[in-house]
């Protein structure tokens, strides 16, 4: 469903800043949000893993095709 999808460092800064000024763009919130296998994030609390998460899905879903297929 995702062989075609790839996001992009400007995807990266791009919803950063619609987040309020988020910096996707470090080494381990950048590879959690481009990888795009099934795959475990530990990290302690409030370290932005809900956060990396919200952005890894407006991403795919503003890279979907419209053809009702959801995440």
């Amino acid at each position: 469903m995702f062989e075609d999808i790839e996001i992009t460092d400007d995807d990266l800064s791009y919803v950063g800043v619609m987040m309020g000024g988020y910096s996707f763009l470090d080494e381990e919130r950048s590879f959690v949000i481009k990888h795009l296998r099934t795959s475990d994030v530990q990290a302690c609390p409030g370290s932005g893993k809900t956060t990396a998460l919200a952005a890894k899905l407006i991403i795919l879903a503003s890279k979907l095709p419209e053809n009702h297929a959801g995440i």
